[in-house]
């Protein structure tokens, strides 16, 4: 299934019109009664969020499946809060979130295409909206107060801080924590640490994520450990950190190895690596506990490689 973020045009106006319709339905089922009332968002909402360039569709296989607005700069309506924001950091704000029907994903995919601008994020929401709020809390969000919406309803409002990438120079080892999710055997972190450029994410001076990269030859950089705390996956922090290590080597080819774990493989295709090589028995061989992910007990040791970016062909628009 391709996906394809674009976006929204006027010609696109009734299908988003029918997915808020059905999004609505959707709110009344369980049990939010007052959000999106009164014809809300109508058609000259829409019409205004794509004459600033703010709507987005989510296509797969050339269908609309989803549609949200993201709009950087300051939200008018959160110059007042009953509480506190964290910081005066530029952000960007989603708004009119909403799924086609039998879609699913469609939040995490909007909130994945918002984090890549590297901008804080913030969002609100109504208080019997219970879906969104729980994905709001599984997803890293802060709740910050209260805001008033143009009519004076309250919503409750929340801020993700977007990490900040950072290089460790010394001391590597006191994120083992870290480090220990990406590579489950200490001895063998300790193996290659110190030959590593080191470099974490941190949201609000928690690391949050790391990467470790090494040059094993003239021309190529291997990625020793890659890993996301449980509680920020879902955002592209991943795919923001193998950017980050490819954008420091562009001039080399970056591999890495991985098991035998589907999703993992599926994310690293979807980051532009492909199979390079194989080494039978090496988790076997060298980890003294058996790794079993997603069911599957690792064994050999997949080798994925990426070309220099300056080799990447740049597509035009």
């Amino acid at each position: 299934m391709m996906i394809d973020i674009r976006h929204t045009s006027p010609a696109d106006l009734e299908t988003v019109m029918s997915i808020y319709d059905h999004a609505k339905i959707m709110m009344r089922k369980s049990g939010n009664m007052k959000q999106w009332s009164d014809n809300y968002p109508s058609q000259d909402v829409i019409l205004r969020d794509i004459d600033t360039g703010n709507s987005y569709v989510i296509e797969s296989d050339r269908n609309v499946i989803g549609v949200f607005t993201f709009a950087k700069g300051e939200e008018p309506n959160y110059a007042v809060i009953d509480g506190q924001w964290p910081d005066n950091r530029p952000y960007g704000t989603i708004h009119r979130l909403a799924a086609a029907p039998g879609h699913k994903g469609i939040a995490d995919i909007a909130l994945h295409f918002c984090c890549r601008t590297g901008i804080n994020i913030r969002i609100d929401t109504h208080a019997d909206n219970v879906p969104m709020l729980g994905w709001i809390a599984s997803r890293g969000f802060s709740y910050c107060g209260i805001i008033y919406v143009e009519d004076g309803s309250p919503r409750k409002a929340f801020h993700l801080e977007n990490p900040k990438i950072e290089m460790i120079d010394s001391n590597k080892m006191r994120y083992l924590d870290l480090l220990l999710i990406g590579d489950e055997q200490q001895d063998m972190i300790e193996r290659y640490i110190d030959l590593c450029q080191l470099y974490i994410a941190f949201e609000a001076d928690e690391p949050v994520a790391c990467i470790a990269a090494c040059e094993v030859s003239q021309g190529l950089v291997e990625i020793k450990n890659l890993a996301v705390r449980a509680d920020r996956r879902k955002r592209g922090i991943g795919r923001r950190m193998l950017k980050h290590v490819e954008s420091q080597y562009p001039a080399h080819a970056i591999q890495l190895g991985t098991g035998e774990t589907p999703s993992t493989l599926e994310f690293y295709k979807r980051c532009g690596y492909t199979f390079s090589h194989r080494i039978p028995g090496f988790f076997t061989e060298n980890y003294r506990q058996p790794i079993i992910e997603e069911g599957i007990t690792l064994k050999d040791m997949l080798y994925l490689r990426k070309p220099p970016l300056n080799e990447i062909p740049t597509p035009h628009h």
